[in-house]
């Protein structure tokens, strides 16, 4: 096994273009994907109605900048107009008299984002301002004191448990692992695709006849196979964790945990796509079919909670990559522990050991 182990070492090094490549991509996808952190600011153009005087408009501009999220920026109206004439500009903020207005050319989730901030920033100062008007003095000083040294305070837990009803979005997270976990597919089917090209060039023949047991021959290029995929999968992590300040959550152990349980499933299923396709050229073409299809079926693109189709929510079923994605999520977005995971990872452990004996099974019955 050792042996074979090294011997796997030894070729990636000579030859690291297929993994450089994988987790290159791995970190693009997310990146672009994702976004280079949790603090990525939404930048919002505004311009000011003929009636808003220039005092109004810059208390108006406090207000909203307030939000660390969001930074809006006062320009002149032609300019921006132009802009969103020439589809430059999605979207921007036109101030009125105690009023507003958004000029949209293309609605996106930035739009509905900061939306949302501006009806809630003029909501609440409007109301503000009329509460003043009515008492006949200045509310502010008392509410800021309320806010400091409350009369009531209330303690709230989550009891979200990742059901649908529970669901919570992360756009960045989503992105990270089911990035990360598809293309480090790609690169562990692939490394398996050599024990499939030894025994077409008869290398395998002559290990097979050599000191080494079968099983040690099997173990040394399994071994290798998990190694190069659990790299792949925590250099992505610690990457977007420690570089671009992405929130895994508190039990990053359990991160770690899943993704190795996820790397022997995988392994063990690259064994049974080399039982069923023993040619080196038809797997160069299933491996990308296989990965994709698992992957979209899975979750990795895309939440299954927003899908409805009840034939996708059934195959999804039987796709590793699904009790991957689910185990992560709910440590990471939810804040759960080993224990509302354990049926995800029981799982993925009995679909490994399955798919292996298989797999084995069936390269040994074609020997």
């Amino acid at each position: 096994m050792k042996a074979v182990f090294q011997l796997q070492i030894r070729r990636l090094i000579r030859s690291p273009l297929m993994f450089l490549s994988f987790l290159g991509l791995t970190l693009v996808f997310v990146f672009f994907l994702g976004g280079a952190g949790q603090q990525n600011t939404i930048q919002v153009n505004v311009f000011t109605d003929d009636t808003v005087m220039d005092a109004e408009a810059e208390t108006w501009l406090d207000l909203l900048n307030e939000h660390e999220q969001f930074v809006f920026t006062l320009d002149e109206e032609e300019q921006i107009k132009d802009r969103l004439r020439s589809g430059h500009l999605h979207f921007a903020l036109e101030l009125l008299d105690d009023d507003y207005r958004f000029w949209v050319s293309v609605e996106e989730e930035r739009y509905q984002r900061a939306s949302g901030h501006v009806n809630q920033v003029f909501f609440e100062e409007i109301r503000l301002r009329e509460a003043e008007e009515q008492a006949g003095f200045s509310i502010r000083e008392n509410i800021e004191e309320y806010r400091d040294d409350p009369v009531l305070t209330v303690s709230t837990q989550s009891l979200a448990t990742g059901e649908a009803d529970d669901f919570i979005y992360d756009n960045q997270l989503q992105n990270l692992f089911g990035m990360t976990l598809y293309f480090a597919m790609f690169t562990m089917l692939f490394s398996l695709t050599r024990v499939v090209e030894e025994k077409k060039s008869g290398t395998w023949d002559r290990i097979i006849v050599s000191p080494l047991a079968k099983i040690q021959v099997y173990m040394g290029h399994l071994a290798f196979t998990f190694l190069v995929g659990y790299i792949q999968i925590m250099t992505a992590f610690f990457v977007f964790r420690y570089l671009f300040n992405y929130d895994l959550g508190d039990s990053f152990a359990l991160i770690t945990l899943i993704a190795g349980v996820y790397v022997f499933t995988i392994v063990s299923l690259g064994l049974l796509i080399l039982g069923l396709v023993p040619s080196p050229e038809r797997l160069q073409a299933v491996i990308p079919i296989a990965a994709t299809a698992m992957a979209m079926l899975g979750g990795a693109f895309w939440p299954l909670e927003i899908v409805s189709n009840p034939l996708i929510l059934a195959l999804s079923q039987v796709i590793p990559i699904k009790y991957a994605m689910d185990a992560m999520i709910q440590i990471s977005v939810y804040g759960n522990g080993l224990y509302a995971i354990q049926e995800q990872l029981g799982l993925l452990f009995l679909m490994g050991v399955l798919a292996a004996g298989i797999g084995i099974n069936l390269m040994e019955r074609r020997s």
